[in-house]
């Protein structure tokens, strides 16, 4: 679950659905739509990824944000969610930026 205290206000009023129709609803890097149903029998749910990582950067650009589906996201999300397993808290405290 999403906690929205952490985004602007305007969210998921405004910022979620303006990127939502500039994606036209499929994601921005596969172009997979939303909501369909796989061969598989899994639902396709698309979701607004941060590009910075910075959730609580309130200075929304939408030059940083994407419309993604979970596969996309994670694979852009790799490498920040290795160094966080790898370091923990001094990844997330120092925000370390690290390339493998």
């Amino acid at each position: 679950m999403c906690d929205y205290s952490k985004y602007p206000p305007n969210w998921r009023n405004e910022i979620v659905p303006f990127i939502r129709n500039r994606a036209k609803n499929c994601c921005e890097n596969c172009g997979i739509e939303n909501g369909i149903i796989k061969e598989n029998g899994s639902k396709v749910i698309l979701m607004t990824a941060h590009l910075d990582h910075d959730h609580w950067n309130c200075d929304i650009q939408v030059e940083r944000l994407r419309y993604w589906c979970q596969k996309c996201h994670l694979k852009y999300d790799r490498n920040s969610h290795l160094s966080k397993r790898k370091y923990g808290k001094l990844y997330v405290k120092n925000n370390l930026k690290l390339d493998f």
